[in-house]
C-alpha cells in the first residue's frame, strides 16, 4: 500500500497460511512476514515479490524479525525453535530449541536480547540463543513485545489486558498499564522518543499510555477486527 495515499500498490497471494506480524527494515527495502502457516516469508518492497522462504516444520511461525544489521533474520515458530537465516539467501544459519511456547518474539535495537513470549517472557542472547532469564508476572500468554529504542525497557502485553514494563538487563517489572476494556490485547509499541505505549486489542480498539505516568491518554475505535500489528511513523505522528 501507499503510504500516503492509502492507494493498494500490489497483492502478493502466494504466502502460506493466514499473513501474521510484519517486520520492516529500517534501511533495505525488505519486510518479513510471519504466518498460521510453517515459514516466514522475506518480501523485497521495491520489486514487490516474496524473495525467500525461510522455513520451520509444521507449525506456525508468527513473529520473525531482522537483526539490527538487517542481514540476517530469526524466527521462532510456535514450539519456541529460534532459527537465524540470511535475509538475503535464506541459508539456516543457526538453530536452537527451547522449551517455550512462542506467541511472541522481539529482538533489542542493539541485537544483545531477544524476548520469546508465551506462557512466560523467556530472554536469550541474541548472538548466542543461550537462555539469560525467566520473566513472570502475567496471567495469561503473552502475544506481544517490544524494546525500547535504548534496550533498557522490555513491554510485554498479554491476554490478562494488561501490559508490563521491564527493566533490562536486571528484568525487573516496573509499571503495568491495564487496558480499559475486558478485551484482549495482541499487539503493543513504543513511540521513538520512548514516551507513549500504544496497545492494539482483539476487539479492534488502540489505547495510548503516557509511559512516563502510567496515566491512560486514550483509546481509538480504529477496527472492526483484531489489531495484529502496530507502527508508528512520521515522528511518533501516525500510528
Amino acid at each position: 500500500v501507499d503510504a500516503a495515499s492509502g492507494e493498494l500498490v500490489e497483492r502478493l497471494d502466494d504466502v502460506t497460511g493466514i499473513p501474521w506480524r510484519l517486520s520492516c527494515a529500517r534501511e533495505a527495502p525488505l519486510a518479513v512476514m510471519g504466518s498460521s502457516g510453517p515459514e516466514a516469508v522475506v518480501i523485497d518492497v521495491a520489486a514487490r515479490r516474496v524473495v525467500q522462504r525461510l522455513k520451520h516444520t509444521n507449525t506456525s511461525v508468527y513473529t520473525p524479525v531482522f537483526t539490527p544489521d538487517e542481514r540476517q533474520v530469526i524466527t521462532a515458530d510456535k514450539t519456541g525453535r529460534l532459527r537465524r537465516f540470511d535475509a538475503l539467501s535464506g541459508e539456516l544459519l543457526a538453530e536452537v530449541p527451547t522449551d517455550e511456547l512462542c506467541e511472541a518474539l522481539a529482538i533489542s535495537a542493539d541485537g544483545r536480547w531477544l524476548a520469546l513470549g508465551g506462557n512466560t517472557i523467556s530472554i536469550v542472547d541474541a548472538a548466542t540463543f543461550r537462555p539469560v532469564s525467566r520473566l513472570r508476572d502475567h496471567q495469561a500468554t503473552v502475544v506481544a513485545l517490544t524494546f525500547d529504542l535504548a534496550g533498557r525497557r522490555l513491554f510485554s502485553g498479554s491476554l490478562d489486558h494488561r501490559v508490563v514494563e521491564w527493566t533490562m538487563p536486571t528484568t525487573r517489572a516496573g509499571q503495568r498499564y491495564t487496558a480499559p476494556s475486558t478485551s484482549e490485547l495482541d499487539s503493543a509499541v513504543l513511540t521513538a522518543d520512548a514516551t507513549v505505549l500504544v496497545a492494539g486489542a482483539d476487539d479492534g480498539a488502540i489505547t495510548l499510555w503516557n509511559a512516563e505516568t502510567n496515566e491512560l491518554s486514550g483509546r481509538i475505535d480504529a477496527h472492526v477486527a483484531p489489531v495484529r500489528a502496530l507502527r508508528v511513523l512520521h515522528a511518533d505522528r501516525l500510528v
